[in-house]
């Protein structure tokens, strides 16, 4: 019993002092970089997030009136930094000929990439 409740405060204490590393503040940097970055153009963006990682994103571009569309000009890809070295070499495959630039705000990895809809 003892062991149990030292246990389950130990926990509960652990749990209410958890601190993202992701917050509000971050993700909304994100968005305000996207929004800046894409220049008025049409934009899409995928999440490469673990699940529960990618929310907020969607309702903090709805409150910005501009929303992602499918066939968007600019593509970007948002996602967890990795602290092993990571392979971009499939975008460069992937989009040859296309303005590639990699950004990070905090923990977040924004890889973006440019002029998709130009000369199709």
């Amino acid at each position: 019993l003892i062991f149990f409740t030292v246990f389950f405060f130990y926990n509960i204490e652990k749990s209410l002092k958890f601190v993202s590393e992701i917050n509000f503040r971050i993700k909304k940097q994100v968005v305000e970089f996207i929004l800046k970055d894409s220049s008025n153009k049409t934009f899409n963006v995928y999440y490469d997030f673990p699940p529960g990682f990618n929310t907020g994103y969607s309702y903090l571009f709805k409150l910005s009136d501009r929303h992602p569309t499918e066939d968007g000009n600019n593509l970007y890809v948002i996602g967890l930094v990795s602290s092993q070295s990571q392979d971009f070499s499939n975008y460069y495959l992937n989009f040859p000929q296309k303005p590639i630039h990699i950004s990070t705000i905090g923990l977040v990895q924004i890889i973006s990439v440019k002029d998709l809809n130009q000369f199709k």
